[in-house]
């Protein structure tokens, strides 16, 4: 039933009725609650083999067991309530990824009626970064060349750290397949 009004949940007792009058019964409780929304995920990327963590913001998250996120049709192994605006969702492994690497992150409280969806709940997976050449190999470490690196899955590579230097160096022009 639709029932306008209600404001986050509200529980009732469900009674039956015959011939338009209540019959006492064994009633159960039902819960009629807002429906959730999602506002933003972040981050709106990952990898194909999953386990990220994703920040899902909105409204309406009930701590409940039934309480879950999907990533496109493929449900999160681990979710995180923080909050009725904050839950903590873990990105699955997509096994076939000759699908669209793009899929609508949506959330549900029951289990059957989830969130809209939109450009906002996009999450693109995307192959783990690989370097199969970076030249030069060698450098002196007080020069400041710059060094290329050619591989795949470059695009997002916002930096390199090399072993246990503990400097973060940015990367530049990064396509997918160098930086």
């Amino acid at each position: 039933p639709v029932v306008n009004g209600v404001k986050s949940s509200q529980a009732v007792l469900l009674r039956l009725g015959i011939d338009e009058s209540d019959v006492i019964s064994n009633g159960e409780l039902f819960t009629f609650y807002s429906p959730p929304t999602v506002n933003s995920i972040f981050p709106s990327y990952g990898f194909y083999e999953g386990g990220e963590e994703v920040l899902i913001t909105g409204t309406y998250f009930r701590n409940a067991t039934s309480l879950s996120c999907y990533f496109g049709d493929v449900p999160s192994p681990q979710i995180q309530w923080i909050s009725d605006a904050s839950i903590l969702c873990t990105s699955p492994l997509i096994e076939n990824k000759e699908n669209s690497p793009r899929v609508n992150v949506t959330v549900t409280n029951n289990g059957v009626d989830f969130t809209h969806t939109s450009s906002l709940t996009e999450y693109e997976y995307t192959h783990r970064p690989d370097a199969s050449l970076v030249w030069p190999s060698w450098m002196n470490e007080e020069n400041r060349t710059s060094i290329a690196i050619k591989g795949k899955g470059l695009s997002r590579v916002e930096a390199c750290l090399f072993g246990i230097v503990k400097h973060r160096y940015h990367a530049f022009n990064a396509t997918d397949n160098s930086i």
